[in-house]
């Protein structure tokens, strides 16, 4: 019976170590596709409205399907003098270090650029970051198959040999 319920826990750890690095990919998805929301939001206010960021911002984040990241930005907004080191903080707090330089270069070049050139820079990051989404979908799948599979197995290994 002891042996059974060690059984049971080798393999259960060996699932949970295998959908780690899943659970960490599809959150870092979910976080660039709100990202990518957010720069079209920008855009679509830049363009249209004219608004300044602090205020494209805030109503971004008023709205009802508004992010982790989109809340965040928008109370790093109402502390912070500038919009870059806002930005900034909020990029710190949510983003994968493989997003953290695109990011906060748009951050940087949105606060110090007038309303053309922040267009032409949201381009720039949209194009980008449809990019990493679709890295981002690769590594999901690359977990999903092979890290998960890699793990079971090993822990079904592990079952074996001690048993």
């Amino acid at each position: 019976m002891v042996r059974l319920l060690g059984a049971a826990m080798i393999i259960a750890a060996g699932t949970t170590m295998g959908l780690m690095p899943l659970i960490r990919e599809k959150s870092r998805l979910r976080l660039l596709y709100e990202l990518r929301a957010l720069a079209g939001d920008i855009k679509t206010n830049i363009r249209y409205l004219r608004l300044p960021l602090f205020e494209i911002i805030e109503r971004s984040a008023q709205k009802e399907n508004c992010g982790r990241f989109t809340a965040a930005c928008d109370r790093y907004c109402r502390t912070e003098d500038d919009f870059y080191s806002a930005w900034q903080k909020a990029c710190g707090e949510f983003l994968d270090k493989r997003d953290l330089q695109l990011a906060e270069a748009l951050g940087e070049k949105l606060g110090k650029s007038d309303a053309d050139g922040q267009e032409e820079c949201l381009d720039f990051f949209l194009a980008e970051i449809e990019e990493k989404i679709k890295q981002a979908k690769q590594n999901a799948d690359y977990c999903k198959r092979v890290k998960l599979s890699l793990y079971c197995c090993g822990s079904l290994a592990a079952v074996l040999i001690f048993i």
